[in-house]
């Protein structure tokens, strides 16, 4: 379903339909830890694409951040497949997860109309930013300063990541209601932000 390699090269991650993780040796092709199995939840009545199930590899390579069609999201060790912690504050599916460049943060959306911030080791919620419509993906930008976040209403926010206060609306729906933004894409510097609605 979905592939991500591991920035030291060393590994490759991939996620199957049955949301199975598995971390994957590129020299041997074994099995290096199968890091978790979660059951989607079907029936829910929320529009398959807001519902997407993911992993996150972190920077140093040592932890993956993982989450479904479940209230929480999950760290793991990325060579044992041990749970070390879960992020559970969302009252709903979360959306999206993203973690930040120095490793030391994560961001998730969720479908309970909030984006928060996490302490990545403790699994602490940080921030917590509050939306008017459901949260449909996060980006951070210019090395973890700002967070953006889209909503089902076709609106992009950008938010200080430190003081948790909203620092500028970066676009609303103009003549026309927007479905939903579908998506956000950082630059690499992390200055600037493309995202893409569907009318």
């Amino acid at each position: 379903r979905r592939a991500s390699v591991f920035p030291q090269g060393d590994r490759v991650v991939t996620r199957g339909k049955d949301a199975a993780t598995i971390v994957w040796d590129v020299a041997t092709g074994k099995m290096v830890c199968k890091v978790c199995a979660t059951v989607s939840q079907e029936g829910s009545g929320i529009g398959e694409w807001l519902l997407d199930e993911g992993v996150e590899i972190f920077p140093a390579g040592d932890r993956l951040l993982t989450w479904g069609r479940e209230s929480w999201a999950t760290v793991w060790d990325a060579r044992t497949g041990a749970a070390l912690c879960t992020l559970n504050r969302h009252a709903s599916f979360v959306t999206v997860a993203k973690v930040f460049p120095d490793g030391e943060r994560i961001v998730t959306g969720g479908v309970d109309c909030k984006a928060i911030i996490w302490n990545a080791s403790t699994c602490q919620a940080l921030r917590v930013f509050l939306h008017l419509h459901r949260v449909t993906d996060v980006a951070v930008l210019e090395g973890g300063r700002f967070v953006a976040t889209a909503s089902s209403n076709g609106w992009t926010t950008l938010w200080d990541a430190m003081s948790g206060t909203r620092s500028r609306r970066l676009m609303e729906p103009r003549g026309f209601r927007m479905k939903h933004t579908a998506g956000l894409f950082p630059f690499p510097a992390g200055d600037r932000l493309a995202s893409f609605n569907e009318a």
